[in-house]
């Protein structure tokens, strides 16, 4: 890989709490991969190639990618999908939406998502906002709708 990864130590994960802690992690990334697969299917005519489900080994993101248009993949407009299991940002695992590049104008999101805009600009929905009744494939794909309907509406952007 262009970049190190930072060491990890496996020892502790036999622990009770470890095991409880990778099998909640486990669910969360199963739930993703479904509503991702979902969204892939619903909305992957309006991307120029086609989206895949991947796991990005530099964040452990479950995540996928609509390039809205041709050329170079960093000016073009595109959204960015996917589950963070935690970082610096948020110590618990979250949705998020990325319209790419960020929008100046950040409207009022749909609830649950919020706007996250310190050291990136993404809807998000952390996992404590998240309850048994949340529908993510809905929560999803409001976020990438607005998000799409943001991107569009940017002038300065290639149509």
């Amino acid at each position: 890989m262009p970049y190190d990864l930072p060491p990890v130590d496996y020892a502790d994960l036999a622990s009770t709490k470890s095991a409880a802690a990778l099998q909640t992690l486990g669910a969360w990334y199963s739930q993703a991969q479904v509503v991702l697969d979902y969204l892939v299917a619903e909305f992957g005519a309006m991307a120029v190639t086609q989206p895949t489900v991947r796991c990005w080994p530099h964040h452990y993101d479950l995540a996928t990618l609509f390039v809205l248009e041709e050329g170079d993949p960093e000016t073009v407009r595109s959204i960015g999908l996917g589950l963070s299991p935690g970082d610096e940002s948020y110590a618990e695992p979250y949705f998020y939406c990325t319209p790419w590049p960020p929008p100046n104008a950040l409207p009022e999101p749909p609830a649950p998502l919020c706007w996250h805009t310190k050291a990136f600009t993404s809807l998000v929905c952390p996992a404590s906002r998240i309850d048994q009744q949340s529908d993510l494939g809905a929560i999803l794909k409001a976020g990438a709708g607005l998000a799409r309907a943001m991107l569009q509406a940017d002038n300065s952007l290639q149509t």
